[in-house]
């Protein structure tokens, strides 16, 4: 079954991939004219967090992050649109129901070797390879409940 994790990881990489493509066009305005607001973070992770937002409502939800806001402070129109529309293309497409799952440590298992390791847990993997992270975002210290969702870069 590991198998449909991987394709799962490559659908994901394939819309992240046109999502970005959208940011990079939709957030200009946004950014330009600094529409973002104060709100709670929605990431249940990141609960007590006060996080920036962008305005767009359901527009712009998916370009949001709901870790560290449209920017970290202090948000200026130039970090907001590099923060969202480059370093964290679509960064809250991780929060749609199905995109992530909560990691269970019962059945993770780890398999380090001297270049890295692979992680997996049920049929999703992990595979560091010299500090770059291929498949869902599995640290080999995960815990149960840690939230992992199909990612690519550095580890």
């Amino acid at each position: 079954m590991i198998w449909a994790g991987w394709l799962y990881w490559i659908a994901y990489q394939v819309i992240g991939i046109a999502l970005m493509v959208i940011g990079w066009v939709l957030l200009i305005p946004f950014a330009a004219l600094k529409l973002w607001y104060t709100i709670p973070s929605r990431n249940p992770m990141f609960a007590d967090r006060a996080i920036t937002a962008w305005r767009g409502g359901w527009l712009t939800l998916l370009w949001g992050n709901d870790e560290n806001g449209v920017a970290p402070p202090p948000a200026t129109r130039w970090s907001s649109y590099v923060w969202t529309a480059w370093r964290n293309p679509a960064n809250n497409m991780r929060l749609l129901p199905g995109a992530s799952f909560f990691i269970d440590s019962a059945n993770l298992k780890i398999v380090s070797n001297s270049v890295g390791y692979v992680a997996t847990c049920g049929w999703r993997q992990c595979i560091v390879y010299r500090g770059v992270r291929f498949g869902w975002l599995i640290p080999p210290d995960a815990a149960t409940g840690w939230r992992a969702w199909p990612v690519v870069g550095r580890a």
